[in-house]
C-alpha cells in the first residue's frame, strides 16, 4: 500500500525476464563464438536487471503523486522502453561483435 491509498503490486511478469530472454534467443541464433555470447548475455542480463529496477521504482513515484498515469508508466513508458532498449542491446551486439563464418565457402 502506498502513502496514497494505491495498491501497487508487483507480479512475476515484471522482473525483467522476458526481455532478456528474447535477447538470448537472438544472441544464441547469432553466428559467432559461444565466449561472446555469453559475455554480451551477462552484460546485457545485468543491465535489464539494473534498468527494470529504475523502471519500477519510476512508476512508483510517478503512481505517489498521480495515480491515474499508472497505466500510461507502466504501459507505454515503461514495458516499451525497456522492449527498444532490449532491440538496442541487440544491435550493439551485432555491431561489436564479429560474424565468424562456420562453414567455409568452396
Amino acid at each position: 500500500m502506498l502513502s496514497n491509498g494505491m495498491n501497487l503490486n508487483i507480479v512475476h511478469e515484471c522482473n525483467g525476464l522476458t526481455p532478456f530472454l528474447l535477447y538470448f534467443a537472438a544472441v544464441l541464433s547469432y553466428p559467432t563464438v559461444w565466449k561472446e555470447k555469453f559475455i554480451w548475455s551477462l552484460l546485457v542480463y545485468i543491465v535489464l536487471l539494473i534498468v527494470n529496477v529504475i523502471r519500477m521504482l519510476l512508476i512508483t513515484l510517478v503512481v505517489l503523486d498521480q495515480p491515474d498515469l499508472f497505466h500510461f508508466a507502466h504501459h507505454w513508458v515503461g514495458r516499451y522502453a525497456v522492449g527498444l532498449l532490449t532491440l538496442g542491446l541487440f544491435f550493439l551486439f551485432t555491431y561489436f561483435v564479429p560474424v565468424q563464418q562456420t562453414l567455409k565457402d568452396n
